[in-house]
């Protein structure tokens, strides 16, 4: 473990507003995890931003000590990029706050915030942006990969509703990027991968959607549907294994069934696993 002195933690401590936690102190173990339990790595030093002013401090020190950096935001990401051994920890993971301003249609995210966090304070609005799909994920990792749910197929990826970030750059400094501003590193952090900035703050675009929707499993009987008419946009036969079902185009995109267990309950197909695209199956129109 790199040994740092107390002065210079003492010295970090003054210029910040978050909580300094050292492998000594007993939330250590505790606010190192994160999600994927199989990560076991340990920081020297974890910075627990309270606002985006600790972030340029934390990056001077891990410069001026020759550690690494590792950034959390909600941390959930498999691979446990957000945590480091003997480095520098940036946790944002106690900036969760969501600001939505309705009448423009915008949400100011901050980056420890959790889908959970931002649905909640969108929704409220009738309001909402493609964002992932389990509520638990961070929407920052998931906006700086790229970014894809449930709304997807109406409204693009995750990063096809960012309209601009607020970050610090490896060298401290606190910038704004977008389409108009720093273009360039705007274009980078949307699906770049990473080492461009730390992003202290997401802009995006919303739609209205919801507070209600209507959203499940759709099952069509054996017997063959209408085509042309009904609210779908065309009913076709699928062959999977010799039995015969029935799927649908929606959108122009084909959806097709494939089960490894297929049961017929009350003249209705009920199957183990629905995907998009390509199928096992033979698809008959």
């Amino acid at each position: 473990m790199t040994n740092l002195s107390r002065e210079k933690i003492e010295n970090l401590k003054s210029k910040v507003k978050g909580q300094i936690v050292l492998p000594s102190d007993s939330s250590y173990n505790e606010v190192r995890q994160i999600w994927n339990a199989m990560i076991e790595r340990r920081p020297a030093l974890i910075v627990r931003c309270a606002e985006a002013d600790d972030v340029p401090p934390a990056i001077a020190f891990a410069r001026e000590n020759g550690l690494e950096i590792s950034i959390r935001g909600a941390g959930h990401n498999i691979a446990g990029n957000a945590v480091c051994d003997n480095g520098v920890m940036i946790d944002f993971s106690t900036m969760r706050l969501v600001r939505v301003d309705a009448e423009k249609k915008r949400a100011y995210v901050e980056p420890g915030a959790t889908l959970a966090d931002f649905d909640e304070a969108a929704q409220s609005h009738g309001l909402a942006t493609p964002v992932g799909i389990n509520s638990t994920t961070g929407i920052a990792g998931l906006t700086l990969g790229g970014g894809f749910g449930w709304l997807t197929r109406k409204y693009g990826m995750t990063i096809d509703n960012l309209l601009s970030v607020d970050a610090v750059t490896a060298d401290g400094e606190r910038i704004r990027a977008s389409e108009n501003e720093n273009a360039d590193l705007f274009w980078a952090i949307r699906g770049g991968g990473g080492n461009f900035a730390v992003v202290t703050r997401f802009e995006f675009k919303l739609h209205e959607v919801g507070p209600e929707i209507l959203a499940g499993l759709i099952v069509f009987p054996i017997r063959p549907g209408k085509t042309g008419t009904d609210p779908v946009s065309r009913i076709c036969k699928i062959r999977t294994r010799g039995a015969q079902r029935v799927g649908y185009h929606a959108q122009g995109s084909p959806f097709t069934i494939s089960s490894r267990r297929c049961a017929w309950q009350g003249g209705s197909c009920a199957c183990d696993l629905l995907h998009w695209g390509c199928c096992a199956g033979q698809k008959t129109d």
